[in-house]
């Protein structure tokens, strides 16, 4: 491992820039530092973990005032990461889906407590009669008793709405109900997406369905520094609301400030989105490591000095990404890589220290 803290910590110390002139950046506690010193920041931080590229934005007051790609698509070839590549959002799918749920809520397709079976049942998991309790609130809020992914057959692991689980068949489920109740086929429930979200927001990089532009724009993903070459390209037209979304930095900060400024639904279902839905167990990764507390319909929640932040991961293995954001303060801050490298213990602290104050990763957790 490369010796990385010293210039980290004398970089972290450049809270302000001392230059007139300089385009400042403020974080959630309104540190401000200078496009420059974030410039080689997150350029120290690829170099110090090997990531081949990141995608990268931050928002100020519902406005993306930093914006860089940097690096190659892939490790060896010259052909740079730019604003047009396409990255794996893996599980950072699932906020924005959320939001296409919502959607749905305020047009009076889909109530959040009525049970999803009633729009439309589910053969997977018709033999266990607890499903018929399953919700949209349930599901976005990782409380259906869903495992994340099925080994073999669907099995609920608890009554449902009695504890958290977070789970991507949950979100499987319901992508199919929402189709149902828009009398979509399946296949074209991206399309509806687009209609509803994607067009209204600017944000033409956000694809839950393979097409020609991501075929010819896709980084390929790394794992140990290796290429995978994209062993995921989703060509079967299946809408993957769990994991499924092509998308890159700068489409997906503007699906941040939609939520801000309140561009595709209401303030009222905003409020509601936020609000906390089930506590997290003091067992679970993500409260010990993070101090996590809890997750809405769609975010989990960390209770901070600087407010309640909403973040969310992705973990594809070869693309991983993050983001977190502040509703009140309208900041927020969005990454993408096409490497294993961003839920390195490593990333955390140093991201974390140097971005942020209100919160830092626990090494001693994970002891």
């Amino acid at each position: 491992m490369k010796t990385y803290l010293i210039g980290f910590i004398s970089l972290s110390m450049l809270f302000i820039s001392c230059q007139t002139g300089k385009k400042l950046i403020s974080n959630a506690q309104e540190i401000q530092r200078s496009e420059e010193q974030l410039d080689e920041f997150f350029s120290s931080l690829m170099d110090t973990l090997n990531m081949p590229g990141l995608s990268v934005a931050i928002i100020n007051q519902s406005k993306i005032v930093y914006l860089k790609t940097m690096g190659v698509k892939e490790a060896g070839k010259a052909a740079p990461i730019d604003q047009e590549t396409y990255f794996e959002a893996a599980s950072l799918s699932k906020p924005v889906f959320a939001y296409f749920v919502m959607k749905q809520v305020e047009k009076g397709l889909i109530d959040l407590d009525k049970p999803l079976y009633q729009y439309l049942p589910y053969p997977d998991i018709a033999y266990d009669e607890r499903y018929k309790t399953i919700t949209a609130r349930m599901v976005l809020s990782h409380s259906s008793g869903f495992p994340n992914w099925r080994e073999d057959s669907l099995k609920i692991q608890f009554e449902p709405g009695t504890n958290y689980l977070y789970s991507g068949e949950g979100y499987k489920y319901l992508a199919q109900v929402i189709a149902a109740v828009n009398e979509v086929p399946f296949s074209q429930l991206d399309s509806l997406f687009q209609q509803e979200v994607a067009h209204p927001i600017g944000a033409s990089k956000l694809r839950y369905l393979w097409n020609e532009d991501i075929a010819h724009n896709k980084a390929s993903g790394h794992q140990e520094g290796k290429p995978t070459h994209n062993k995921r390209d989703y060509k079967d037209n299946d809408f993957g609301a769990a994991g499924g979304l092509n998308t890159e930095a700068e489409s997906y900060a503007k699906y941040l400030i939609s939520i801000f400024e309140g561009k595709v639904i209401s303030p009222e279902l905003t409020r509601e989105m936020f609000k906390e839905q089930m506590a997290l167990p003091e067992d679970d990764i993500n409260a010990m490591l993070l101090g996590a507390s809890g997750w809405s319909l769609g975010y989990g929640m960390i209770p901070t000095k600087n407010g309640t932040c909403y973040w969310h991961a992705g973990n594809n293995d070869d693309f991983q990404s993050w983001m977190h954001f502040y509703p009140d303060k309208k900041y927020g801050i969005v990454l993408f890589t096409n490497s294993d490298k961003i839920q390195h213990p490593i990333f955390f602290d140093l991201f974390f220290n140097y971005m942020e104050d209100g919160f830092k990763f626990d090494f001693d957790k994970l002891k």
